[in-house]
């Protein structure tokens, strides 16, 4: 896959660009059967009339392969640049003083490269400064963009203060005109100076609370602050195995998914404790 930004050495988030994704398919099934390997304990049987014969205890499905390119369904952006000219992308570095523009990067979905550019307007037009980590002056941190298959949008706009909120409370109605399909927008106080994206208060501003993901036989309801497995085509297929898994008879499970909204579903889970976890994650079920 090409990437402009890999390319022009401004961004190295995907170190495996480089390599056919079959070759990087093939590495990975290579990888996970030696992991395995010491659970998987073959038997062997031997009759008079054949010699021994091992069998693995391990049914290899095919593997699934991902689209690569327009599968993430959440972009964080790093709001910097100036209250005229916003950057969108990652942090300002020594050799980008303003900020790395990430607009076209490949992975993220096309509802949200199209919402970067109203988005980035809308900042310019609010006149809020964005965040400068040197100084740990400014207001505007971060933009969190998520989008589910039909093309809903949740954006969450990360402020150091409330300094802004009235401004915001006040004009991004005028970015839901120019995103019809937004349909929760909110606003987290994050104070601290620090590499932790968010804070611990959310300020929903619009009549809904949640955007729908799609789960198996049900939708999953995602809300600001919840989390939900990036590559939402990859966790359905992932989903999907994992019920035809709980289906076999057996006391035995190997508990390897723990994400929004898949143990919720359970009976067994949502009479335990781990129900009130799922619940303070913002997973509605």
């Amino acid at each position: 896959m090409f990437c402009e930004y890999f390319e022009a050495r401004v961004c190295r988030s995907c170190p495996l660009i480089r390599e056919p994704y079959d070759l990087q398919v093939r590495n990975k099934e290579r990888s996970i059967r030696r992991v395995l390997a010491s659970l998987d304990r073959p038997t062997s049987r031997r009759t008079p009339a054949h010699p021994p014969a091992i069998k693995s205890r391990f049914e290899w499905l095919p593997t699934y392969r991902s689209p690569e390119t327009g599968f993430r369904n959440k972009a964080k952006m790093v709001v910097s640049g100036s209250k005229k000219s916003i950057v969108l992308g990652l942090a300002p570095n020594e050799k980008h003083p303003t900020g790395i523009d990430l607009q076209s990067c490949p992975l993220y979905a096309p509802a949200i490269h199209a919402a970067f550019t109203p988005i980035r307007a809308w900042l310019q037009r609010l006149g809020a400064r964005p965040y400068n980590i040197p100084t740990a002056k400014g207001e505007v941190k971060y933009v969190l963009v998520s989008a589910n298959p039909a093309g809903d949008l949740m954006v969450r706009l990360v402020l150091r203060s409330k300094a802004a909120l009235h401004r915001v409370e006040h004009t991004w109605s005028e970015l839901q005109a120019e995103l019809p399909n937004l349909r929760v927008f909110s606003v987290n106080i994050q104070p601290e100076h620090t590499t932790v994206i968010e804070g611990r208060e959310e300020i929903i501003l619009s009549s809904e609370r949640y955007i729908p993901m799609p789960g198996i036989g049900t939708d999953l309801w995602l809300a600001p602050g919840a989390f939900f497995q990036t590559n939402t085509a990859a966790s359905q297929a992932l989903y999907a195995q994992a019920a035809l898994g709980a289906e076999t008879p057996t006391g035995n499970r190997l508990g390897f998914i723990l994400r929004s909204g898949w143990f919720c579903l359970c009976p067994e889970f949502r009479r335990g404790r781990a129900s009130d976890w799922c619940r303070s994650r913002g997973t509605r079920y």
